[in-house]
């Protein structure tokens, strides 16, 4: 499955995982993965469940997703990825290419903190 791939303070990147939960955990390194579900743009964002601290013990806050009324739908921490979402078969699948080049284009700046979902 074709996904975009967030490292804390690195350009997101596109790159392309198996679908079981291994490939998850693995590409993570967690076993233990949290996945929200944003039904109303049929994507995932998919992390690990544990939070993420940094060197001197700070959460690494990675990226915020805001609506267009600026309502916070989610904020991702650590590394996470974002794939698509089957609300048929209740599935993680291949990001759209649409989306992919949307978030790509808005996310190549590591220090972009917000992603107005708007955009895609």
């Amino acid at each position: 499955m074709k996904i975009l791939m967030f490292a804390y303070e690195k350009p997101a990147h596109e790159t392309e995982i198996g679908n079981t939960t291994k490939d998850i955990q693995k590409i993570l390194s967690s076993n233990d993965i949290d996945i929200v579900l944003l039904h109303d743009v049929s994507i995932a964002i998919v992390s690990s469940l544990y939070l993420t601290l940094g060197k001197s013990g700070e959460v690494l806050y990675n990226k915020t997703f805001i609506d267009k009324d600026h309502r916070v739908r989610h904020t991702a921490i650590g590394d996470f990825f974002i794939c698509g979402f089957d609300k048929e078969t209740c599935s993680l699948t291949s990001l759209a290419p649409k989306i992919m080049e949307q978030l790509k284009k808005d996310c190549q700046d590591p220090d972009v903190t917000h992603i107005l979902l708007d955009n895609i």
